[in-house]
């Protein structure tokens, strides 16, 4: 039996829910190039998190790259309007396993590679201070924490952290913290078991915020397909 990874997502569906971060929608929601050029460079399908990085990233490093973006429905109205706009990297939980399946060093790297996922997210917004990204994405900087409901959960957890401070780079280790329950009860005021507290950042339609950005140079252009029957149509 095929596992999720293997199988084909299909095509959108054609009446999707509105989640709740699509409310109200953002102006850029239905933006459009108009008709298709005869020519680009790269096309990317899907005008997520994944595409509207991948899209800032090829006009960052190329000045004269042309970028066409195709999307079925609105800017970010796919898996990344479904995000409830946490920024967090869950590799200090799966440090010891990563270590395990991977070896040590292709554990730390993929670690840094998801700490910096949270730094550059943070940074995109912070190369435009006088705009109003950071307003109109919320964006911030805070703590996350997570709460282990039983006792295996937290031993592994612990483990993992031991081998995250034994083998990271001097500057990632002691980023997180582990509390006992009647710890986190003091600091959080709630009954909780024991749990694990480390960086993360928030934000709000952190799709859109990315594409808005992207639409400022002429050298991308957006494109919004309805799927007829088995062919595309823009």
């Amino acid at each position: 039996m095929p596992s999720p990874l293997e199988k084909d997502p299909g095509l959108p569906v054609s009446d999707p829910t509105v989640p709740f971060w699509q409310l109200p929608s953002h102006p850029l929601a239905s933006t459009s190039s108009g008709r298709l050029p005869t020519s680009t460079d790269v096309v990317i399908i899907g005008s997520g998190m994944t595409g509207c990085s991948v899209a800032k990233g090829l006009l960052e490093g190329d000045p004269g790259i042309r970028v066409c973006v195709l999307e079925a429905r609105g800017l970010a109205s796919g898996a990344t309007s479904r995000n409830g706009g946490h920024i967090v990297s869950p590799s200090v939980g799966d440090f010891a396993e990563l270590v395990e399946c991977f070896g040590v060093k292709a554990a730390v790297e993929i670690a840094e590679f998801t700490l910096r996922n949270i730094e550059m997210t943070c940074d995109a917004v912070a190369e435009f201070p006088e705009s109003t990204l950071a307003t109109d994405s919320k964006i911030r900087r805070t703590t996350k924490v997570l709460a282990y409901t039983d006792q295996k959960a937290f031993d592994n957890a612990q483990h993992s952290l031991r081998e995250w401070n034994q083998h990271m780079p001097v500057n990632r280790k002691d980023l997180f913290k582990m509390m006992s329950s009647d710890e986190a009860e003091a600091k959080f005021g709630r009954g909780m078991f024991e749990c694990n507290w480390d960086p993360a950042g928030a934000w709000y339609r952190n799709g859109l915020f990315k594409s808005s950005l992207l639409l400022q140079t002429a050298r991308l252009r957006v494109y919004r397909c309805r799927y007829l029957a088995s062919k595309a149509a823009c």
